[in-house]
């Protein structure tokens, strides 16, 4: 059953994705399938005056940061400030 991963706590990631170049982080979501595959969705916002490239650069950071805490598997949604995805978080 899926739930969520024992030693991996929100604010560890937040911690982590918030040292990489990223705003703020909302549109949170992780879990496990069980036990040892983590899986974490989120949205990060960067500053709009960075361009896709460089975009694209710290979304595969995050990524590989995010295997130190376990977390096999991330989609991540890159917004750029003051960009708005229409989520009551955003």
């Amino acid at each position: 059953l899926q739930g969520a991963p024992e030693g991996v706590t929100e604010e560890a990631v937040r911690e982590l994705v918030l040292s990489a170049e990223v705003v703020d982080v909302h549109d949170y979501h992780l879990w496990t399938l069980d036990g040892e595959h983590h899986i974490l969705t989120m949205h990060v916002v960067v500053g709009e005056s960075m361009d896709l490239k460089k975009a694209e650069v710290i979304k595969e950071k995050i990524k590989a940061r995010l295997k130190a805490l376990d977390i096999s598997h991330a989609t991540i949604e890159v917004e750029f400030n003051p960009e708005c995805c229409g989520q009551q978080s955003c």
